[in-house]
């Protein structure tokens, strides 16, 4: 009887935090379990042992990765995109999955859909405890969350930091009221409610 090896958590974790540099480097699209492992340092049975299947530790990666606000947007008023190397290499690992999960019968197909989902659930409850809104708060996250994701795929292939930076900030101040750009907003704040 062969006893299974107990996986070493802290190995695991390094090995997830090493995945999202990979597909930023290498990209998706041709990954394959033996060169992720040397990159790695690590074999691909090991990779195996540790996750199952190389879908199942990209998932695994990705998630543990999934853009943060308050990492990826601070709060010190710098509204810039994708402002760090660890942000931009998530981002960009997110954005490859994404488009991925889009042909028929991918195994990512799951995980996109919660990629999706859970960013404008969080926006949309944000926005509706916050501010007075024109529009429903569901689909104003969308709005932002959806055309923030486009900003930061034009940031990531042209490097266009200023005009991009510069949609960013217009995209939000549309959406999104403010004491300042009320009047100048494409989509009008309803009546305020007494």
């Amino acid at each position: 009887m062969t006893v299974a090896r107990p996986k070493d958590e802290a190995k695991r974790a390094e090995l997830l935090d090493g995945v999202v540099d990979y597909i930023a480097s290498e990209g998706l699209s041709q990954l394959s379990l033996r060169p992720l492992a040397d990159y790695l340092g690590t074999s691909a049975r090991m990779l195996l042992h540790y996750f199952g299947s190389k879908e199942q530790l990209l998932i695994e990666a990705l998630t543990a990765l999934r853009p943060d606000a308050h990492r990826d947007f601070p709060a010190d008023g710098d509204s810039a995109l994708a402002g760090t190397a660890q942000s931009r290499a998530s981002l960009g690992a997110l954005l490859q999955v994404l488009a991925a999960a889009t042909v028929p019968g991918s195994t990512f197909a799951n995980y996109a859909l919660d990629a999706v989902r859970v960013p404008i659930a969080d926006v949309a409850r944000v926005l509706q405890e916050r501010h007075e809104l024109a529009i429903d708060a569901t689909v104003a996250a969308t709005l932002l969350v959806s055309g923030l994701r486009g900003l930061i795929l034009d940031l990531l292939i042209t490097g266009d930091e200023q005009r991009v930076n510069a949609a960013a900030e217009q995209l939000v101040a549309t959406i999104i009221p403010s004491a300042e750009n009320q009047d100048a907003q494409v989509i009008h704040p309803k009546e305020r409610k007494q």
